[in-house]
């Protein structure tokens, strides 16, 4: 019977004292904190990479627009050298014409 009082003595509840309450609760508001840092960098990171990605996508669309003017001004250009350069090539036609009668 000894033994198993002693076992009860050593196995029973106790009272872990002041002073590990307080370190425990300071590990745990440590913890708190470290994790609510650690939120708010991860939503901070998020918000520059969303920011980030929006002035790029809205770049990128005004480099496509203005490509796309660019192309349509070129279409234009060489469609009216085309019409000019045939215009000449009648001309040079026409006047073979009168050189050969």
């Amino acid at each position: 019977m000894n033994l198993e009082n002693e076992l009860k003595k050593a196995l029973g509840r106790e009272d872990p004292g002041e002073e590990f309450t307080r370190a425990l609760l300071g590990r745990v508001a440590t913890t708190r904190s470290r994790l609510k840092r650690r939120r708010l960098l991860a939503i901070a990171a998020s918000l520059a990479l969303v920011t980030g990605a929006s002035f790029r996508l809205a770049e990128y669309r005004k480099e496509r627009a203005e490509a796309q003017w660019a192309n349509a001004q070129l279409r234009m250009a060489l469609r009216i050298t085309g019409e000019k350069l045939e215009l000449a090539r009648q001309k040079v036609v026409r006047l073979n014409r009168r050189e050969e009668n």
